[in-house]
């Protein structure tokens, strides 16, 4: 279940973090965050103005963050899993696609479930865009920090 960097000799305390959280953690605790952020009716407590995101399109912005680290935790844990083999970049897609699919899924339970949300094209679009960052994000620098970090080499 684990790969082969329960022994390395990592000098950069975030990889060793990453590293040392069992798999899975990280993708269920996004994962639900992200469901609870999106679906709650008010997840804030009705908590309305004042804050960091309050202007227009802010909401956009808060969906891109979240599916970027959705989609970091799916890639950090298939990585925690593939390693020492090849982490394939075909792997890595599909849990990118599974953040974008979960972002549809969620617009459209929006719709319906009467909650007080409603379901918006461009926050599925935010999202798109958060897990395809996230994705080009970690297959140009981080996986490849990863594997030196552990002490192998960089096949990305």
């Amino acid at each position: 279940m684990y790969g082969n960097y329960k022994n390395c000799n990592c000098k950069n305390s975030m990889f060793k973090l990453l590293l040392k959280v069992p798999v899975g953690v990280y993708s269920g605790l996004f994962s639900l965050a992200v469901l609870y952020l999106c679906l709650a009716p008010r997840p804030f407590g009705g908590f309305d103005g004042g804050g960091l995101f309050d202007f227009p399109g802010g909401d956009k912005v808060v969906h891109f963050i979240m599916f970027f680290a959705l989609a970091v935790a799916y890639i950090v844990d298939y990585f925690k899993v593939a390693y020492p083999h090849h982490t394939r970049f075909d792997k890595v897609a599909a849990l990118t696609l599974i953040a974008i699919l979960i972002g549809g899924l969620i617009e459209v339970l929006q719709k319906f479930m009467g909650l007080g949300r409603s379901m918006d094209f461009f926050d599925w679009l935010a999202d798109v865009a958060g897990a395809v960052c996230a994705m080009a994000v970690m297959q140009l620098f981080m996986l490849r920090k990863m594997r030196k970090a552990i002490g192998g080499k960089s096949r990305v």
